[in-house]
């Protein structure tokens, strides 16, 4: 499912991208394969640029999106921590983080994400107010 299926050495990370699409074709929801590319990225190991983060970062929620049954809650708090360190590209995590609250509404962990993130944006207002709809105080 996941670590097992990347090749242990690549030479190139086109090599990878090319084997991880293929596999991803085949089972698109398959998020312990993504977890496992967007780590080994985002390793000090390997050097990751922005195009490859936001391919990584894409394919992480494209998987989680289209998992069915729906992914455990650990895995999209997993997913936010990963997204935070993998990009910054605020859209996708953000995206990310709106589809992760309306699935787990009533996760305090998924709200204190999203909240961290719009700390640099400086939605946190909306954010808790948000929050605050289902019942949770964010302070």
């Amino acid at each position: 499912y996941g670590l097992t299926l990347l090749p242990r050495v690549c030479d190139k990370v086109t090599d990878l991208v090319d084997f991880v699409e293929a596999l991803m074709e085949i089972l698109p929801s398959n998020y312990l394969l993504a977890f496992s590319v967007c780590k080994k990225l985002s390793s000090n190991a390997t050097k990751c640029s922005a195009s490859l983060s936001f391919w990584a970062s894409s394919l992480l929620v494209n998987a989680l999106f289209h998992a069915v049954p729906i992914a455990p809650e650990y895995a999209w708090v997993e997913a936010a921590d990963v997204l935070h360190d993998l990009t910054d590209i605020k859209c996708i995590q953000e995206s990310f983080h709106k589809k992760a609250v309306s699935v787990y509404p009533f996760s305090i962990k998924l709200w204190k994400s999203y909240l961290r993130l719009c700390e640099t944006e400086g939605n946190v207002e909306s954010v808790k107010k948000a929050a605050k709809e289902k019942g949770i105080e964010l302070d």
